[in-house]
């Protein structure tokens, strides 16, 4: 889709929006001979055709207008991309693409859903809060754990607080406690989460499902067995990390006990500065008379 368009881009059309239906349809007509699709999908590809090419526009060209100069791009005619370059440098230009950033900020901010429940799924959310609470979350439970943190939404949440606050409100218009007994929470989580696109927000794979408030036996014991594998890995590092502690600490007393060891052994200077203390003696009362001398004098007496 791209290829084409690019090859029949030949006018000065400083956006997607302002090229002439007429001309895309050529663009579409002149993909369609290089593939084939069932008729029946013809407004959902010509709907992604659209998207594609304005797509490509839109990030094409806000790259080049960062750029000094704003360099033109080989698939443009360079007389087309002056004229396109006059319209960027305009100053009312400016000011609506100033102002549309900030207002699709705000959009974002307040209409965007972020998903915070990491790389475990919707189900396995349900069926790890199910062993948690013992019994199966409702829909608000689930989406504040899976679009919060800890049960909680964070600051900013607009789109998210709206969702919860119409489930709350439509569960407080009954009457008595009876009456909320009887009332279809996912009903009304159906019908008050839903998206830009038709979806329901917060449910997953739930959202299609027959059996919602069934708990499956075998994920359940799943949940269970990798609480418990993940308990043992904590238990395993703590344990780990004390043995590295005891190892630093034997090494370092097996090092004072070596420099204690060879700081009472005297050394060989020692030894040379201080000689054996009975040549001293000798040196001092004259030589000593040996063992057969003392023997023969006491035999004499």
């Amino acid at each position: 889709m791209i290829s084409q368009i690019q090859i029949h881009y030949r006018g000065p059309w400083y956006s997607w929006g302002v090229i002439l239906v007429k001309v895309k349809k050529h663009m579409f007509d002149c993909w369609k001979v290089y593939y084939y699709y069932d008729d029946q999908y013809k407004d959902d590809v010509w709907r992604e055709f659209k998207r594609v090419g304005s797509g490509m526009c839109r990030r094409a060209f806000s790259r080049q207008r960062q750029i000094d100069e704003i360099p033109c791009l080989d698939w443009v005619p360079e007389h087309c991309w002056e004229i396109m370059k006059q319209r960027w440098e305009a100053e009312d230009f400016k000011k609506k693409s100033e102002q549309n950033k900030k207002n699709w900020k705000s959009y974002v901010a307040a209409n965007t859903i972020g998903w915070k429940g990491g790389s475990i799924t919707s189900t396995a959310w349900n069926t790890k809060l199910t062993v948690r609470f013992g019994q199966e979350p409702e829909p608000d439970q689930l989406f504040l754990h899976t679009f919060g943190k800890d049960g909680v939404l964070p600051e900013g949440e607009g789109r998210a607080k709206e969702i919860v606050d119409e489930y709350w409100k439509a569960l407080a218009a009954a009457d008595d406690l009876e009456a909320k007994a009887r009332i279809d929470r996912y009903a009304i989580w159906d019908s008050v989460a839903v998206d830009s696109r038709g979806r329901t927000v917060g449910m997953g794979n739930l959202a299609h499902s027959t059996h919602r408030r069934c708990l499956n036996p075998l994920a359940q014991h799943n949940i269970l067995l990798q609480t418990r594998v993940d308990d043992l890995e904590k238990r395993g590092s703590k344990q780990a990390k004390d043995n590295r502690k005891l190892k630093k600490r034997l090494s370092y007393m097996e090092e004072n006990h070596k420099s204690l060891l060879e700081s009472r052994q005297p050394s060989k200077q020692q030894y040379e500065h201080h000689p054996d203390p009975n040549a001293n003696m000798n040196d001092e009362y004259g030589t000593s008379a040996s063992e057969d001398e003392v023997d023969d004098d006491l035999m004499d007496d």
